[in-house]
């Protein structure tokens, strides 16, 4: 059949199973997930008024909380990971590097860092005291490794996140916090998240002790690799390469699978979305959030009743005692039922 993956029993964890939107409010309800993710999300607005802070607070003493407060509206009764990053021009006193995927100096870190203490601060407060919200999920930055997310310094980070993190938690304790991704786990990936996790913080530590955990995407976004690479043994040893070189960097801290995308050229895309959820859950990720359910590039909505043969079977608690993982197929026993994928 292929390699056996479970040594042990595992235990499903709370809010594992996430789907991303972009253009519409929420995912339907008979989409089963548990956790959201603020990053692209657009609501009613479009690509403009995207839930990022730099159009969060575009400019000192300026707000618009609208699409933030559409994410928490919709999505009551959902975990939901709040991506922050993307500054806006007045917290970056440098000439800006260029490119940045929402323009002017988003893609840089905030050197104003003072300031930018206070607008994450009241970003928290808007989740605390408007929606009643404590204990969501915020993740430093979204995709470090890519220039269009962030094209700065990666050292600059470590004084950045702990500052954000001393601010959200003054806010609240209950919050989790999560280092920024990287889009994959090839080796110059895997350089820039383990230069990032032993920054100095500029106070005699480094990232990661301000950090509950650390992320990972997973993508396989070229037609011509899809036989090769769109595979459960791959997604495995993808997580297990970053895994591995957060260990060998002296971080043993959970991963959170914050996004993963199917090509809509994948003609298996249902299957795929089905292998990865089973790998991450049984290889210890905190969640897997696929992205993203209205898109045309990464579609997910065309393959609901697939992902939710899947999804419902991850319910926080369930366990895991068997995963068997080919390039073909995947047997997984769940509370003690064997399926095949």
């Amino acid at each position: 059949m292929g390699d056996a993956l479970v040594a042990r029993p595992v235990v499903v964890p709370a809010n594992f199973v996430g789907i991303c939107t972009q253009d519409i409010v929420a995912a339907p309800g008979s989409a089963v997930h548990a956790l959201v993710r603020s990053w692209d999300y657009e609501g009613t607005r479009g690509f403009p008024n995207r839930c990022v802070v730099a159009r969060i607070n575009p400019s000192a003493g300026t707000w618009d909380w609208q699409t933030f407060d559409e994410l928490l509206s919709n999505n009551p009764t959902k975990q939901v990971i709040i991506t922050l990053g993307q500054p806006a021009d007045y917290l970056v006193s440098r000439a800006a590097v260029g490119g940045a995927y929402i323009g002017g100096k988003a893609n840089m870190c905030p050197d104003d860092l003072v300031t930018w203490a206070a607008v994450v601060t009241t970003i928290v407060q808007r989740a605390r005291d408007t929606h009643g919200r404590t204990g969501l999920i915020w993740q430093m930055w979204n995709e470090i490794d890519q220039t269009a997310s962030y094209g700065d310094t990666v050292s600059l980070l470590g004084p950045y996140t702990r500052v954000t993190a001393q601010a959200i938690r003054a806010v609240d304790p209950s919050a989790v916090i999560v280092g920024p991704s990287i889009a994959g786990a090839d080796a110059s990936k895997l350089a820039v998240a383990s230069s990032y996790i032993n920054a100095s913080d500029g106070a005699g530590g480094v990232s990661r002790q301000w950090l509950d955990g650390v992320a990972v995407h997973y993508y396989v976004q070229s037609a011509s690799q899809l036989s090769q690479f769109d595979n459960a043994l791959r997604c495995a040893a993808d997580y297990l390469n970053f895994q591995g070189a957060m260990a060998e960097a002296r971080c043993n801290l959970p991963i959170y699978a914050t996004e993963t995308g199917v090509i809509a050229a994948n003609a298996q895309g249902g299957r795929s979305y089905r292998w990865r959820l089973l790998v991450y859950a049984v290889l210890g990720a905190r969640c897997c959030l696929m992205y993203s359910w209205d898109t045309a590039s990464y579609p997910i909505a065309v393959y609901e009743s697939q992902v939710n043969a899947v999804a419902s079977l991850l319910r926080a608690g369930a366990v895991i005692s068997r995963l068997e993982i080919g390039m073909a197929r995947v047997l997984v026993t769940i509370d003690g039922t064997t399926y095949e994928f």
